[in-house]
């Protein structure tokens, strides 16, 4: 309960209230104000001499409003004398010393009854004016009352409340009532233990990294979001105990720890979607099973994450360069042909540079025989290409089911393929990779796709993979050694290594082994060409030349030748 002086009746209204309390037999504690030399030490030793203890009321001494001062000189504080009188002992342990400030400053909380307008408060001029003393006692019976007299002041004292609610003040008579009932509850507020708080701050910056470190990051993101919970509960519950944590630096550890998981969760991300890509374009079956199960790494489906803007759906090829999957294209829904080269092809910036020129190139390339190129990138050190998606398959796939092309399919296979190329190398480009794999049969006839892919892939080497053999079976002698002129010619020569694929269901040279089929190239052998082809083995043995210049000078030459062979020796359907 606090008594105002809101309506200054002057000091001789107050000495005479105070007088009358002084000789009531009740125990009454005297404010004075802050320390004044002799002049306070002065009043406090009148006062005494009537039986009413003294206190400081510099309560919110150095502008601290949650803070008790234990003494004032050597005038004990407002709280501290009142809880004497009442009997409470206050030790002066309790109190926290603050040397920076002052050498004999020591303080502790005061626990709020709540916001401004919390404690009843009188006039003191009502009171004098008439207030029935039996309404007065039924208000005052068995409380502690706290009287603030204006003290020449032109109203009361006002500070900022540090407890949330009301207008966001409280009156000096409020603030000497909380910290009174602080001292007489003895100390229900107290810090915490210093080993507590650094477990908390501990736990609080150290929990979200970690957690970034084990789990996915929607339920690491869920987990911060349970510790912050968890840590308001614990600091209130500390605070209903009594105890004061260090709340600021509790919630600045949590708050610096979040950006610190979110950092580790994206180089987490990072490292874990770059092995996935790497083992997935190095075509390990295990990442590719993965990803077309749709595995989740980091949160995100794999398979759209390999190659950002696509969605892998199957694998439809596969070779020594790279496999082809299905894809969808995320922006548009298209259906496409998405073909991961592998990282071992694409290491060195000499050979990403060539890609990226011929991927420019053959996307510039516009050739109704010609699989179109939509887009080719890099990511993560990864190179793709996107071609469109053609539903029947190519011609390997067609020569594996025993399904070979007649004499008029195989003149159309070398008219349709050899004006692409032939058009394909007036604008500078060559194949180096024409296989029966890279050719599809479309409503008209046939086309041919994965343009410049070769030469940048290394698919010349020697290897002990079926896909390095495959292609082995089909490339021109001068692209084995690696040191070979690679021209137009070279194209010639994988165009008649297709066409005999096509007609007799082997390459031309169908040995047992990749010596053998390597030196039948090499020594120039006579090819193996099938029956249907027959008519035109000298045809196509020339376009299988050792030597590049022995070859028919372009594609359309040996279109033509074939064409002609074929009529005279007689081929048909």
């Amino acid at each position: 309960m606090a008594f105002s002086a809101v309506d200054p009746k002057g000091s001789s209204t107050d000495n005479q209230f105070l007088e009358n309390l002084a000789t009531g037999g009740r125990r009454v504690v005297i404010g004075v104000a802050c320390p004044v030399p002799d002049t306070q030490d002065s009043e406090s030793r009148a006062f005494r001499r009537v039986g009413v203890r003294t206190g400081s009321l510099c309560v919110n001494a150095f502008d601290k409003a949650r803070q008790v001062v234990f003494q004032v000189g050597a005038e004990p504080g407002i709280a501290i004398a009142a809880a004497r009188a009442a009997g409470v002992t206050v030790p002066e342990a309790a109190f926290r010393p603050e040397p920076e400030l002052d050498p004999f400053y020591r303080w502790a909380w005061i626990d709020f009854a709540g916001a401004g307008g919390s404690i009843a408060k009188i006039s003191l001029a009502k009171i004098i004016d008439g207030l029935p003393s039996s309404t007065l006692r039924s208000l005052v019976a068995g409380k502690v009352v706290v009287v603030d007299f204006s003290g020449g002041y032109p109203g009361e004292m006002i500070y900022d409340s540090p407890a949330p609610g009301g207008d966001g003040t409280v009156s000096s008579a409020e603030l000497t009532g909380n910290a009174m009932a602080t001292m007489l509850a003895g100390f229900p507020l107290r810090d915490a233990p210093r080993w507590l708080a650094i477990l908390l701050i501990a736990f609080c910056g150290v929990l979200g990294p970690v957690s970034a470190l084990k789990v996915q990051p929607t339920r690491w993101a869920m987990i911060i979001g349970l510790q912050l919970v968890a840590l308001l509960i614990a600091l209130q519950l500390a605070f209903n105990a009594g105890m004061i944590m260090p709340a600021v630096a509790t919630l600045l550890g949590l708050f610096v720890a979040i950006p610190m998981a979110m950092l580790i969760s994206y180089r987490r991300t990072r490292t874990e979607l770059g092995e996935m890509r790497r083992h997935f374009a190095g075509a390990d079956p295990s990442a590719i099973e993965a990803v077309l199960k749709g595995t989740v790494i980091s949160g995100a489906a794999a398979s759209e994450a390999i190659v950002p803007g696509y969605r892998i759906e199957a694998t439809i090829g596969r070779g020594a360069s790279g496999n082809v999957y299905r894809a969808t294209k995320l922006d548009t829904g298209e259906i496409v042909a998405l073909k991961v080269i592998k990282p071992l092809l694409a290491e060195d910036s000499a050979t990403r540079a060539q890609f990226e020129r011929e991927i420019q190139a053959a996307k510039r390339f516009g050739h109704p025989k010609a699989v179109p190129v939509i887009e080719g990138g890099e990511v993560d050190g990864i190179l793709y290409i996107c071609s469109p998606y053609i539903q029947d398959g190519d011609l390997q796939m067609a020569i594996s089911e025993h399904r070979l092309l007649t004499a008029s399919q195989l003149q159309l296979l070398a008219e349709d393929i050899g004006s692409a190329l032939d058009a394909a190398h007036d604008a500078g480009l060559i194949h180096r990779d024409v296989k029966p794999s890279n050719v599809f049969r479309s409503a008209d006839g046939f086309l041919i796709a994965d343009f410049g892919i070769a030469r940048m892939s290394g698919e010349a080497t020697i290897s002990g993979t079926g896909g390095t053999v495959g292609t082995l079976a089909y490339a021109a002698p001068e692209q084995l050694d690696g040191h070979g002129y690679i021209s137009p010619a070279t194209d010639v020569y994988g165009l008649a290594g297709t066409i005999v694929a096509a007609g007799s269901g082997h390459p031309p040279y169908s040995a047992d082994s990749v010596s053998e089929t390597l030196a039948a190239k090499v020594r120039g052998a006579v090819p193996t060409v099938g029956e249907t082809l027959a008519p035109a083995a000298q045809i196509l043995a020339r376009a299988l030349s050792v030597d590049p210049g022995e070859r028919q000078e372009s594609c359309a030459e040996l279109a033509s030748e074939l064409a002609e062979a074929l009529r005279r020796g007689g081929g048909s359907d």
